[in-house]
């Protein structure tokens, strides 16, 4: 296979070039010896990258790859660096130790407040019994952070995944001054559906196993399977009080950027449900007396979809939106075996909740904003992006439960 031509690297720092050429070898390496000394390579310097605080400089060198089109490298750099920055070696006790950063995800829609904050201490005993019983090999050590936290608290660089990693393992051993210091947010008050997380880790001596599908004699597929299959089970009997008043998918827990991944492909659909469900109950809109418009929104390609609803009275007023985000430019590119075609999910999507009235607008929007309040405009039958006006009559504060 050719690998792809890779684009003027000088606009990138020294580091992120000599990353990039290092993932161009491993692309042409003829052999597992060599995969395996770029593979060094790549672990080594981005390792060093890490402790720098070197935020920018990979977001630099992934922006760059993705604007020319670089899947080949991207996927690489992508896997490797994701991979490293959530897992660490190291010596403690007269032991090596691999340490891994988990994430457990919970999707959920309400009409009522999403939970959030601290996890009370019995419930957070019997997760931390769950998790040891039915998912963890054995002999693993765990510690899971007890708050359930939000997309705006998780790790926003690799840096900063690395050092949520290590203060866990400060506190997974009991190490003096351990301090656990998360992201700040703003409570999401006004969101009817969003992902909860617990995060933690999980260290085992060096090399062992760190879940039950890889410490077995069966199948690990068959093992994992089986594991997806009942782990919502088990932690719906466990955590059901935290999520009163919600509809949940207990997400697997898993490293942490696998987690995080399919967490994001089953909020995109609960969105769109959680918006039609909501302005029938509250806004008294059946949903056949909606118009859904769907349009594509970004700057030089496509980045996310926006579906605009308004009543079939007054299609021009968007009363309610919501966003459908892309998760890579591949799933944009019909040529690419990660392509998605979104509206025609969105529309099946729609469909299936009753909505009759559904129409995609051709071409691609700017992603507008409110200048004073920061929301995003919403498209209308007319081709207009404006801002969502929902009824006097509605109060667009959930009831509080939590």
């Amino acid at each position: 296979m050719v690998a792809t031509v890779l684009p003027e690297l000088t606009g990138l720092s020294r580091e992120a070039q000599q990353l990039v050429l290092y993932a161009d070898a491993l692309t042409r390496s003829a052999s597992k010896i060599e995969d395996e000394f770029w593979e060094h390579k790549i672990t080594e310097l981005t390792n060093r990258l890490l402790t720098q605080e070197a935020a920018k400089t990979l977001a630099a060198l992934f922006q760059l790859l993705d604007e020319h089109a670089c899947y080949e490298h991207l996927e690489i750099l992508g896997s490797m660096v994701e991979g490293i920055a959530e897992s660490y070696t190291d010596h403690f006790q007269d032991q090596d130790y691999d340490s891994l950063l988990i994430c457990i995800p919970f999707t959920a829609w309400t009409r009522f407040q999403l939970p959030h904050g601290p996890i009370e201490p019995a419930l957070h005993q019997a997760l931390h019994q769950l998790m040891h019983s039915q998912l963890l090999a054995s002999d693993t050590d765990l510690y899971l952070h007890p708050e359930l936290v939000n997309f705006e608290q998780l790790p926003q660089s690799f840096s900063q995944t690395r050092l949520y990693l290590l203060s866990f393992l400060q506190k997974l051993r009991q190490q003096k001054n351990a301090k656990v210091t998360l992201n700040t947010h703003e409570h999401d008050l006004h969101l009817l559906a969003d992902v909860r997380f617990i995060l933690g880790v999980v260290s085992v001596k060096r090399g062992a196993a760190v879940f039950q599908w890889q410490s077995t004699r069966e199948s690990p597929l068959a093992v994992l399977e089986r594991l997806q299959h009942q782990w919502p089970e088990q932690a719906q009997k466990v955590l059901h009080s935290l999520f009163t008043g919600c509809e949940v998918h207990y997400g697997l827990p898993n490293a942490f950027y696998a987690a995080n991944r399919l967490a994001d492909l089953f909020l995109r659909p609960l969105i769109i449900k959680a918006a039609v469900t909501w302005l029938e109950q509250a806004a008294q809109i059946a949903p056949n007396e909606l118009v859904a418009v769907i349009a594509a929104c970004g700057h030089d390609q496509v980045e996310e979809y926006r579906v605009g609803f308004s009543h079939q009275d007054d299609e021009n007023k968007i009363i309610y939106g919501c966003i459908w985000s892309l998760l890579s430019q591949q799933e944009a590119d019909n040529s690419s075996d990660e392509f998605i075609d979104a509206p025609a999910e969105i529309a099946e999507l729609l469909s299936n909740l009753g909505v009759t009235e559904i129409r995609l607008l051709p071409g691609i929007y700017l992603p507008e904003y409110c200048e004073d309040c920061d929301s995003p405009h919403f498209p209308t039958s007319a081709g207009e992006l404006v801002h969502p006006e929902l009824p006097d009559e509605v109060n667009l504060d959930p009831l509080v439960l939590h």
